[in-house]
């Protein structure tokens, strides 16, 4: 694991359910192309906070590049 991620990965441990902290860490594993480990990542925030609107384009980016059209249409 990255050390960015694995940095991240240590402050879930202190904030959980922070969104702002799994957002960064999803973006992370994106940049390192782990874009299945992204995509979870982002899930997981989605269904912490299904309003939240940050990186969500790069969460939509994730989906096309997978071609996971049911999910991009949902």
């Amino acid at each position: 694991m990255p050390l960015t991620s694995f940095r991240y990965t240590c402050l879930l441990d202190r904030f959980p359910k922070s969104t702002f902290i799994l957002s960064q860490l999803a973006l992370a594993e994106y940049n390192l192309k782990d874009y299945q480990r992204s995509q979870t990542v982002f899930e997981t925030v989605r269904q912490i906070d299904p309003y939240r609107l940050d990186c969500l384009d790069t969460y939509s980016n994730i989906l096309y590049v997978r071609e996971d059209a049911s999910a991009l249409g949902a």
